[in-house]
């Protein structure tokens, strides 16, 4: 295919011809690379409940959190991330948060709560994409 002399074809940021099957198949790698949040979600779930039912809440968990991070971690591989668990005293006040992040197509954040008499959890996941 040709272009008429009076126009240029379109560039891609690296100065090469673009097409749309070139922006399809990208688009197809990227959903296909995307962190299977729904995946992960039920293994922190799972996670959180056997690890905390019956306990107490202590002001040093002694490696709880640690514990928790590295067991979800290990389902993370491939992938840049960041887990961030908060281990709270429940003393039956209310709480609120909140989160907005924009990312490139293909990124995903993941969230859990647990929740007992005397403790709040709450374990957030944020996946990227590796290059």
């Amino acid at each position: 295919m040709s272009t008429p002399a009076n126009q240029s074809a379109p560039l891609s940021i690296n100065g090469t011809s673009s097409s749309v099957a070139e922006s399809t198949r990208a688009a197809q790698r990227v959903a296909s690379q995307k962190f299977p949040s729904d995946q992960l979600k039920p293994h922190i779930a799972k996670l959180l409940n056997s690890r905390l039912i019956g306990q107490a809440y202590k002001a040093r968990p002694s490696g709880l959190t640690k514990e928790l991070a590295d067991s979800v971690k290990a389902k993370m591989l491939g992938f840049k991330y960041i887990v961030q668990i908060q281990l709270l005293e429940n003393l039956g006040q209310g709480g609120r948060a909140d989160m907005a992040c924009h990312w490139e197509e293909g990124d995903t954040v993941t969230q859990e709560m647990f929740t007992n008499e005397t403790m709040i959890c709450s374990v957030t996941c944020l996946a990227i994409r590796a290059s």
